[in-house]
């Protein structure tokens, strides 16, 4: 299987901490399309 990622995740992955991620599968290909912050949990 290959991995391909978009030029936006690419700019994301550069700032990975915690983050999730948003993909896509096609056929034998993962697309990675987005990355974002996760949120932490915060509970007082």
């Amino acid at each position: 299987m290959e991995l391909k990622w978009t030029s936006k995740a690419l700019s994301d992955l550069a700032r990975l901490h915690q983050y999730e991620m948003r993909y896509e599968v096609a056929d034998e290909i993962i697309y990675v399309l987005r990355l974002w912050h996760a949120r932490e949990n915060r509970q007082w």
